[in-house]
């Protein structure tokens, strides 16, 4: 009988497969609803279906993908994927409004993979799309304290933040902490900093920012 029930979980599976080549997310939906009603700890079943419910602006069908992720975590913690579930639950709980379960996926996203630049970077969008600047530059501190060795990158991506969220006296702020260290370098070590942080592309405006910030606080 559960040989049965698996082939014809799996017919649902692969014809809502076929739908969503159509768009039709509706159908697909409905066959995916059947197939996990039948096999409802199939991990393959529930990513594809948190996948679904991500394609509508329906405020129910979304919680039913957070539903999947939190189910896909719960099932197995230890799995390999289980870092990008929490980030996508992370998203979901950002687009329904709720700014403190979305940073504590974030945490969870964090604990699994360690702390770095781009768990940062989805921290401060986070608190940005709520309007939390205080709470974001909070973040970007806290890093800089904790990892300093990347603290230049960090301060970086701090200044595209609160430019993009108009906060210019902050921005003034850190550009002239950046500038105050930036001045204590020699010629190679700028260089250097300039190719680590900015890259090769960028390398040349990060310089021309800093020495003119410089020059103009000296």
């Amino acid at each position: 009988v559960m040989a049965h029930l698996y082939i014809y979980a799996e017919a649902c599976y692969q014809y809502s497969f076929l739908y969503m080549t159509e768009k039709d997310v509706k159908s697909a939906y409905s066959l995916m609803d059947e197939a996990l009603k039948y096999c409802p700890d199939n991990v393959k079943y529930l990513e594809f279906m948190a996948d679904i419910c991500q394609m509508t602006s329906d405020k129910e069908v979304i919680e039913r993908s957070a539903d999947c992720y939190r189910r896909l975590v719960k099932i197995n913690p230890k799995d390999r994927n289980v870092a990008q579930y929490h980030l996508q639950l992370a998203t979901l709980y950002a687009y329904q409004g709720n700014v403190k379960k979305s940073i504590r996926e974030v945490g969870l996203y964090e604990k699994t993979e360690g702390s770095s630049l781009e768990t940062l970077g989805y921290k401060a969008s986070i608190y940005g799309t709520f309007d939390k600047i205080k709470d974001a530059i909070k973040c970007f501190d806290r890093y800089v304290k904790e990892n300093p060795i990347d603290c230049y990158q960090a301060r970086m991506m701090e200044l595209d933040f609160l430019r993009k969220a108009k906060k210019m006296d902050v921005y003034e702020q850190i550009l002239d902490q950046m500038a105050g260290k930036w001045d204590k370098l020699n010629s190679s070590q700028r260089a250097t900093l300039a190719g680590l942080v900015a890259g090769t592309r960028q390398q040349n405006a990060f310089y021309s920012i800093m020495q003119n910030w410089a020059d103009a606080q000296s």
